[in-house]
């Protein structure tokens, strides 16, 4: 704590310079509220007179005093618990008023605001809260339910209305218990949906947390059973909502047809996701006793949202076209309103929904198949990595590896086309020609080009990406994967490993930190899979001290998987070849046909020593191979190719597993030299072993013993 003198304490400077009159006051507001601190509010011989200036201020005849005295309290009030105990009566007696006087919004923010720390920040004095919070809180909460009817009630005041009766009713539950009924209206008037635009997300998130905060006014017995009632309330409410939908999509007698689909079939969509929201904050709501999910009715539900489609109704005999075009246009809102209930029931559930995994995988893996853009698939990606990460492993093999085949050609869009390639190629080849013609470039024309190519344009490509190497990450740990589709996605990644790094950062994504943490993904999926037995140790090596040189903080799993001096190489057992195959000669035929199914082609050994043989002959310098069985070369020198966002038709990703390619640098392996028959070999025996040592030959024709 500083030690202030008495003409330099900043309570003096502030009362003598700042706020001598109620316009200087309001004129120097933010600074002030910048000053002030714990520090500055220490009992001194000034604070005495810094309250009585804050009461002169809140019984102010101008509007612009009042509003800063009614600041200032509550400044003082957060930064100094003695002060406010001190005056909180005679602060409520001013601010409590203001919500019932027609004041300006100014005036009645700050009254809230007010009011809201002090109910709220002395909740462990008890002596307090019976005096002066128990008599004052039902007219704070009346005062604030009252500002709802106001017609100049802005946005932004419903907002601070809501989160400040949130936190009132968790602190003080019982005693509102008897306006349980009048809340819950309130919140279901803002979650009964609107259109034709959507609930203001904000507007959302409070009501529904303030929703979820309703039960606790049952007590500790009565509050299971609200929050019980809730739930099946909820899910009833969604039912109707997604029969509504249902009526537009399947037509029949039994359904009439909707007069104004425009406003109706927004509507129900937004009351879906206001109802999702709902259940994702009655998930976090704070009960004392242990609740029991439904977790039945709510995998149903979710299957439901997830499998609403419009095919059956293109069959129908009349299909009017404004509602065709509306409701296709809202079907993939509420699939992915599914995918947030889907997550959120995953995070809390978690090894009790194990049961109703396959069912709501198999709906995912079904919608990342469909033919959609790219950024599009993010939700359904979200919702099954909650799946995969929060529940048990997968027992179904089928499942397993369609979602490992449905993850290759989300992370294959990283590694080049074969038309770049076949550029690169031909620009090398034809780089040693004279008499070429120059293209007409100029220095400095990418300062006049107005728009860049981006491998992922938008930030939710490069969530969508960096989602998928962390499902491939999950699932991968699956014992129920097909060795050959384990062999492909490995492959893959190695891939995108050596490649990644020959690419600038600025043309991977406008968000230059996207290049890292993509990188960083795929370094830690490759080492976790190179972590196995002492054989795949071995040929796996590289990527190891890769990520080692890559990352600041060495995980403390590279030391183990580097250093085993007690455990013997042939305790573990051996893997199979399958898991092996980084090279085009080792592929198996089903990895292959699995591969040429996701339109990825490997480079041969032959293509890679062509491209190698083209490097310009210098003398050789000493430097250290890599190994022979580990595709890894120096990944700094090789030719960056161009960026892109989706392969064409004709294009297809390529697998590139040769060596990259060094710069201004060839190796020549030395020939062995001639061994000639005349020349005998003669094997030098290492000092010390006698073992090893010929036995002399027995002249028989000696005269010696």
């Amino acid at each position: 704590m500083e030690n202030f003198t008495d003409a330099t304490h900043p309570l003096k400077v502030v009362l003598q310079l700042h706020v001598a009159t109620d316009v200087a006051a309001a004129q120097n507001l933010p600074y002030l509220l910048d000053v002030l601190s714990s520090q500055c509010l220490a009992p001194s011989p000034h604070l005495p007179k810094w309250t009585a200036r804050i009461n002169s201020l809140l019984h102010s005849k101008q509007v612009h005093g009042r509003w800063a005295g009614l600041c200032l309290a509550h400044k003082t009030s957060l930064h100094s618990k003695s002060v406010m105990i001190e005056n909180a009566q005679n602060w409520l007696g001013i601010a409590l008023p203001n919500l019932s006087r027609k004041e300006s919004e100014q005036i009645l923010v700050a009254s809230i605001n007010l009011c809201r720390i002090i109910f709220c920040s002395a909740s462990d004095i008890p002596e307090f809260q019976r005096q002066v919070c128990t008599p004052n809180v039902p007219k704070f909460t009346a005062a604030m339910l009252a500002l709802f009817e106001r017609d100049e009630c802005s946005h932004e005041l419903k907002i601070l209305l809501l989160r400040t009766l949130t936190k009132t009713v968790s602190s003080y539950s019982s005693i509102h218990r008897s306006s349980h009924a009048l809340l819950s209206t309130l919140c279901l008037k803002f979650l009964d949906g609107h259109a034709p635009t959507p609930t203001h997300a904000d507007v959302l998130q409070a009501a529904s947390r303030l929703y979820a905060t309703l039960p606790a006014t049952g007590g500790k017995v009565g509050a299971t059973n609200l929050w019980k009632k809730c739930l099946d309330d909820t899910l009833a409410f969604g039912w109707n909502a997604l029969s509504l939908l249902q009526s537009v999509l399947l037509p029949s007698g039994n359904h009439p047809q909707m007069e104004q689909p425009h406003i109706t079939i927004p509507l129900n969509v937004d009351r879906l996701r206001c109802y999702v929201t709902i259940i994702e904050y009655l998930f976090q709501s704070d009960i004392q006793r242990p609740v029991q999910i439904p977790i039945g009715p709510l995998v149903a539900f979710s299957i439901a949202l997830l499998t609403l489609n419009n095919e059956e109704r293109k069959t129908a005999d009349h299909v009017d076209v404004n509602i065709q075009i509306i409701a296709s246009s809202v079907v993939s809102d509420v699939w992915w309103t599914g995918c947030n209930l889907i997550s959120s029931v995953a995070f809390h559930a978690r090894q009790l929904l194990t049961p109703q995994a396959p069912r709501l995988v198999s709906c995912l893996v079904y919608h990342l198949e469909r033919n959609d853009t790219y950024c599009r698939r993010l939700p359904y990606l979200k919702a099954l990595e909650s799946l995969l990460t929060y529940t048990l492993p997968l027992h179904s093999e089928a499942t397993a590896n369609r979602i490992a085949r449905a993850m290759i050609p989300l992370i294959s869009v990283v590694l080049p086309l074969q038309s770049e390639l076949e550029s690169k190629d031909a620009a090398q080849q034809n780089k040693g020609k004279r008499k070429k013609k120059r293209g007409a470039g100029f220095e400095g024309d990418e300062i006049f080009k107005t728009s860049r190519d981006f491998l992922f344009p938008s930030a939710q490509d490069g969530e969508v990406v960096l989602a998928v190497c962390r499902v491939l990450s999950v699932i991968l740990r699956n014992p129920s994967i097909n060795p050959a589709t384990h062999s492909i996605c490995f492959r893959v990644l190695l891939s995108i490993l050596l490649f990644l790094p020959q690419k600038s950062p600025s043309s991977i994504s406008p968000d230059v930190t996207l290049h890292r943490s993509l990188l960083q993904q795929v370094q830690d999926v490759t080492m976790e899979l190179a972590s196995g037995t002492t054989n795949t140790m071995s040929k796996t090596l590289a990527i190891v001290l890769k990520a080692v040189e890559s990352s600041s903080n060495v995980d403390a799993l590279i030391p183990e998987l580097l250093l085993h001096p007690r455990v013997p190489p042939l305790v573990r057992s051996m893997p199979h070849v399958e898991t092996l195959s980084l090279f085009h000669a080792e592929e198996s035929s089903e990895e292959a046909r699995i591969r040429e199914s996701f339109g990825l082609l490997a480079v041969s050994p032959e293509a890679a020593t062509t491209v190698a043989s083209q490097a310009p002959l210098e003398p050789p310098a000493p430097v250290s191979l890599p190994p022979q069985n580990v595709a890894l070369g120096p990944l700094q020198t090789a030719p960056v190719p161009h960026a892109h966002s989706a392969p064409t038709d004709g294009d297809v990703p390529m697998i590139d597993m040769r060596p990259a390619p060094v710069k201004q640098q060839s190796f020549k392996l030395p020939e062995p030299a001639p061994i000639r028959a005349s020349t005998p070999i003669i094997k030098q025996t290492p000092p010390g072993d006698e073992e090893d040592e010929a036995m002399p030959s027995i002249d028989m024709n000696s005269d010696s013993d």
